[in-house]
């Protein structure tokens, strides 16, 4: 990826996969693919630090927290990056940098499995949409990457709507952070107005 193409004042959205050099990480990648599809095992913020130059802001498997892209890149390709084609979203991150240290949702991963499982095979499909909305197993004290991308990108389309009047769709909105895959934010982002695509080659 060719960090000198992005711009400092700006906030992006990565979506990366772990990198295939350990049993553990072909595992992870596997296990998460498995059930929500796609090529892609994370989501995350990716900003400029005055500090600490460009750095990724993402729940890993240790908690949310601030690497330095050369670390991070040590395990992990970045696969798709995305641009807001509105202000706001460094902002709304800015405020949820408070948050960093938040533990890792583990829990909710395997309501994720559940829930995607019981889609698949239609199991208690009468009853499905009715009830099967919302994490059970999650944690609302912890986060997971795509989980706390969500909430995050909900609260800037809130800051466009009700400070500049700018009326947006979501159709991920009706659905519980808490169940929400990569790949699903992935696919969202993708058809949105909301972001565009950006070339990292």
């Amino acid at each position: 990826m060719d960090i000198s193409k992005l711009e400092k004042n700006k906030v992006y959205i990565g979506f990366s996969r772990l990198k295939p050099n350990s049993l553990f990480n072909k595992f992870v990648y596997y296990s998460i693919t498995f059930f929500s599809g796609g090529n892609v095992d994370h989501v995350f913020f990716l900003y400029y630090d005055y500090i600490l130059g460009w750095c990724s802001v993402g729940a890993l498997f240790s908690g949310l927290e601030l690497l330095p892209i050369k670390q991070f890149l040590k395990d992990r390709e970045i696969k798709y990056v995305f641009e807001p084609k509105y202000s706001g979203l460094l902002g709304i991150l800015y405020i949820n940098l408070q948050k960093i240290g938040t533990k890792y949702n583990y829990l909710a991963i395997l309501g994720i499995a559940l829930f995607l499982t019981f889609k698949k095979i239609k199991l208690f499909s009468k009853y499905y949409i009715k009830y099967f909305r919302r994490n059970f197993l999650s944690n609302p004290k912890e986060l997971f990457c795509s989980q706390w991308v969500e909430k995050v990108i909900l609260q800037w389309i809130k800051m466009l709507k009700d400070i500049k009047n700018i009326e947006t769709s979501w159709s991920l909105s009706d659905i519980e952070p808490s169940l929400i895959t990569p790949y699903m934010l992935l696919q969202t982002i993708e058809t949105s107005t909301l972001f565009s695509k950006f070339d990292i080659n």
